[in-house]
């Protein structure tokens, strides 16, 4: 398996690419289909039995999928790693983003290759308007049922930040299904975060500490980076296996790319705020002062994270 990383700890001296913002009002558009929704606490959650997935569908958890989105363009200065720019730029192709939220990838993705067609499956945030755009097609699923396409369908294969919904027994058999439908000659691409700060000092570890123990009480494979090389070699359909590292600054001390950073972080502390609170034990005042302590601590110690992306093609 290749391995490529950036080392970069000052990526603020390059200029960070243009992030799409010409995209519908997700937040007004997007399905809320009554029947996959359950209000708890004044908040909106999908309603699907046996369904772990954990994070509200309202219109704070859409602006936290939006920053990523935002902050994980600006670090990587693209949207993929995966060797088909090239091919994407002829068009022709079909590519499905799994988990595709409200569609800020894949509203990039068509804007950038017009001349491609793209699904977006997702078991809760899918926009049901595309009125602006013609090559999109999003589809409300819960892909632990198993994709609802045909085997050998697209030809590049999407899936990031699922570390947060899968327990450790889901992910093989998940990405047997991604490897089924996609063509032989297709890539697979598959990007996560490792959930360990680099240079934390005590306040950012128990904050962490007590996201990674909601995590573990919903039996979530936090672990997952350092294993999906190896589900991807067990499915024997995939070569060039290549595994690329990204390091993503905390904090004003990196420029604008560590304040994007801080404002999603703390966008998605916001947004599970309600699960973490039993486990702190902290009114939301409170809450909000550790996240200040947080941000102080971040720019002093220097800060970092690292986001992997894993890609391969599919060759039988």
């Amino acid at each position: 398996m290749e391995e490529k990383n950036n080392e970069d700890l000052n990526p603020s001296q390059k200029e960070p690419p243009i992030v799409t913002t010409n995209m519908p009002d997700v937040v007004s558009t997007y399905n809320s289909n009554t029947n996959r929704n359950q209000m708890i606490n004044g908040r909106r959650y999908v309603n699907v039995e046996n369904e772990d997935y954990v994070l509200p569908n309202n219109k704070q958890e859409l602006n936290s999928i939006s920053l990523q989105h935002s902050l994980l363009k600006y670090a990587w200065c693209n949207n993929f790693s995966s060797p088909i720019h090239e091919a994407l730029k002829t068009g022709g192709l079909k590519v499905l983003d799994v988990g595709c939220g409200p569609g800020t990838w894949l509203f990039d993705m068509c804007i950038d290759y017009p001349l491609c067609n793209f699904v977006g499956l997702d078991i809760s945030l899918v926009p049901s308007s595309t009125s602006d755009v013609n090559n999109i097609t999003f589809i409300q699923s819960n892909v632990l049922d198993g994709l609802p396409f045909k085997d050998n369908t697209f030809d590049f294969v999407h899936q990031r930040s699922w570390m947060s919904s899968l327990s450790m027994k889901q992910w093989e058999p998940l990405i047997r299904e991604l490897k089924r439908v996609c063509k032989v000659g297709g890539w697979l691409e598959l990007l996560e975060t490792d959930m360990v700060y680099y240079n934390e000092g005590i306040n950012t570890r128990n904050l962490r500490a007590s996201r990674l123990a909601f995590f573990y009480s919903k039996d979530f494979f936090i672990d997952v980076c350092n294993h999906i090389p190896q589900f991807l070699e067990s499915v024997d359909s995939f070569n060039e296996i290549n595994k690329e590292e990204c390091i993503i600054p905390i904090g004003d001390w990196a420029g604008k790319i560590g304040e994007l950073c801080i404002k999603t972080i703390y966008e998605e502390y916001k947004v599970i705020y309600p699960e973490l609170k039993t486990i702190m034990e902290v009114n939301e005042e409170e809450f909000d002062e550790i996240l200040n302590r947080f941000v102080k601590e971040a720019n002093e110690n220097k800060t970092y994270y690292k986001t992997f992306r894993f890609f391969c093609r599919k060759f039988m």
